[in-house]
């Protein structure tokens, strides 16, 4: 019997910055080198997902995917948002199960 592999959304918001800026194509290559992709596909075709969200499927918890992003923004230099933070580059992120999505606007590949 196969196992179902496990699927899920995470977005990484880079506090302060631009959406096409170098710090987010940095933290692309860091979450695709984890596994993650800025795409996601239906049976007709594959999509890009929104700024700043990723997708990811395979064998993983939703605690290790999150950590796994958490790396990806620390890696360039991000700290983790808290009310205490003075570090000027901060992020959030949140990882969410995702055993099926549905979308509408997402351009296709």
């Amino acid at each position: 019997m196969r196992a179902v592999m496990a699927r899920f959304m995470t977005r990484v918001e880079l506090h302060y910055a631009p959406h096409d800026g170098a710090d987010y194509e940095k933290l692309h290559e860091q979450m695709e080198s984890r596994g993650f992709q800025r795409t996601i596909s239906s049976s007709d075709a594959t999509y890009h997902l929104p700024p700043a969200e990723y997708y990811i499927e395979g064998d993983y918890s939703r605690d290790g995917v999150l950590q796994a992003a958490k790396e990806s923004a620390q890696a360039i230099g991000y700290t983790v948002w808290s009310p205490t933070t003075t570090a000027r580059k901060t992020f959030a992120a949140v990882t969410s199960d995702a055993p099926t999505s549905t979308w509408a606007g997402l351009e296709k590949v």
